[in-house]
């Protein structure tokens, strides 16, 4: 499902079961929920699109639509993680977990592999991962859909994803959108559909690109500070351990310039 810059959307659907014959006034609910991928759809201007149905059947409705980057991709890109969610091969048919693939070779046929953000950056939102037993409700919204204490989260809960309010629609009823842009901000491509404060020191001028091209351009490690030019890892290191030989030898001559106004300060005394 490889796209022209590497994003596809991913579907996320809940079922909730209401079984009324276990208390009419208070019916008993499951909540079930389902991550997968959208169907790819042709259009009749010759185009692609992908899109999320709004049902996945009369009990599976769609209840949110991120955008990641496609599981083939590499190298996966700094400052994002492959995830699987695991897919039960029986009844219900929902999401079991959602966990971190430390082995991105490891690939195994219950799973909807996706790539993200693992850490908080501009123009994303967080994606929970609430748990009950063996069953996953991924939710925007922090708050359990109940107040049952037996609900917690998954250990990598929650992650980063970009949507359609944070960069806009990307796929559409005409076809992909590819205008969106990233900035190579301390080796990381952030999603960058407007200006953001600079809170990184960033250089201004850094050109936009289109995501695939910028994890190319950004296979860099960027000093965030008043250097503007980015270095590789190695010429950061090198930099490094130069500057810190010079504050050797700096404080070395400061020892020794008090060292000899000791010296004159005592034969001025004793002479």
């Amino acid at each position: 499902m490889t796209l022209q810059n590497g994003i596809l959307p991913i579907c996320i659907y809940h079922r909730i079961n209401v079984y009324p014959d276990s208390n009419p006034t208070n019916p008993v609910k499951t909540y079930r929920g389902y991550i997968g991928f959208p169907d790819k759809i042709k259009l009749s201007n010759d185009k692609t699109t992908y899109k999320c149905n709004k049902y996945l059947s009369d009990k599976w409705k769609l209840a949110g639509t991120f955008y990641a980057i496609d599981p083939g991709f590499r190298p996966i890109p700094v400052g994002m993680k492959i995830f699987c969610a695991k897919q039960p091969m029986g009844y219900p048919y929902d999401t079991s977990d959602v966990y971190l693939m430390y082995d991105p070779f490891d690939i195994k046929e219950d799973c909807i592999y996706f790539i993200t953000y693992i850490m908080k950056v501009p123009n994303t939102v967080p994606l929970y991962f609430h748990k009950m037993g063996e069953h996953i409700f991924p939710s925007f919204d922090l708050t359990p859909p109940t107040e049952d204490p037996r609900w917690s989260q998954t250990d990598i809960s929650p992650i980063y994803v970009m949507t359609s309010d944070t960069v806009g629609d990307l796929f559409t009823d005409t076809g992909i959108n590819n205008e969106l842009k990233f900035k190579c901000i301390n080796g990381r491509c952030i999603p960058w559909p407007r200006d953001i404060d600079n809170i990184y020191g960033d250089n201004p001028d850094a050109p936009l690109l289109p995501f695939d091209n910028c994890v190319v351009y950004c296979n860099e490690f960027v000093v965030s500070n008043n250097n503007r030019k980015p270095q590789n890892l190695l010429e950061s290191i090198e930099n490094k351990i130069k500057n810190n030989k010079s504050d050797i030898n700096y404080n070395i001559f400061i020892i020794v310039c008090i060292c000899l106004m000791i010296i004159i300060l005592v034969l001025l005394v004793f002479l």
